[in-house]
């Protein structure tokens, strides 16, 4: 029986805070998922458009993310997320609450093992100083519309979200995130989850955490145990594999998901 796998996107580098993405497969109706994770990121590195090297004062980033999906039909799902959020670099500090991003993903085919289906989802600033650095988020508003294609075996599964992210003033983002999962043993898995942004356009602001010029990819390593049939911890680390005009840094990740 195809069910859908419990599956997060676990952090964006620098960008937005921390994104969070469900898998293909939407959740039964009346049925969700509510997580909270915390995040470490840390960064003394800097790359330019050019691929140039520098070195800078380390940047700290303390976030405790809040997840939530709910099935409001079977083949329709509401998911919610925002995040506390605590910056340091170069004995500047900021703190606030991120942005917060609601969306919808319905599901358009489903046949055996093989699912289709498309999201939507609304960005609306947080509460934080925008003018207090290290900056915590654009401070604009924003849509995404995006595709997801995944394929799901009982002990293996592979799965495709490709997006479109628009702020506002001419901010534009494409995006990508492939996550290949494995479970080798009851009660364990494994994901290695690759996501890549690429900025195409906007001005650059020369802030070390958003820069709308911004593309990387980081790699993420995740862990699962389940507690029990509703209950799993969650862990593991990011390893970031490219970097232009924005931190080379990585996470580190401790969390619960519950199903309800």
């Amino acid at each position: 029986m195809l069910k859908r796998a419990n599956i997060t996107v676990l952090g964006i580098c620098l960008l937005t805070g921390l994104q969070s993405y469900g898998a293909s497969l939407t959740r039964e109706e009346g049925r969700g998922l509510l997580t909270l994770t915390y995040y470490y990121y840390t960064s003394n590195t800097y790359y330019d458009n050019s691929g140039n090297k520098f070195k800078t004062d380390r940047f700290h980033k303390h976030e405790m993310n809040l997840y939530l999906e709910y099935g409001l039909r079977n083949d329709l799902m509401l998911t919610f997320q925002t995040a506390l959020d605590y910056l340091n670099q170069s004995g500047n500090n900021s703190f606030g609450i991120g942005d917060f991003e609601l969306g919808l993903q319905k599901r358009l085919y489903k046949n055996n093992d093989y699912v289709v289906s498309v999201k939507g989802t609304g960005i609306i600033p947080g509460f934080y100083n925008k003018n207090e650095k290290p900056y915590i988020s654009l401070g604009k508003f924003g849509v995404e519309l995006s595709l997801l294609t995944g394929v799901y075996e009982n002990k293996f599964y592979i799965d495709n979200q490709i997006g479109y992210r628009k702020y506002q003033n001419d901010v534009n983002f494409f995006r990508d995130v492939l996550m290949i999962g494995i479970k080798p043993v009851n009660n364990f898995e494994y994901i290695a989850l690759f996501d890549f942004w690429y900025g195409l356009n906007g001005k650059p602001e020369g802030r070390f955490t958003i820069n709308p010029k911004q593309r990387f990819l980081q790699m993420y390593n995740i862990f699962r145990y389940k507690l029990s049939r509703r209950t799993s911890l969650v862990g593991g680390f990011s390893i970031n594999l490219y970097s232009r005009n924005t931190g080379a840094g990585n996470h580190i990740f401790v969390g619960v998901w519950q199903e309800f």
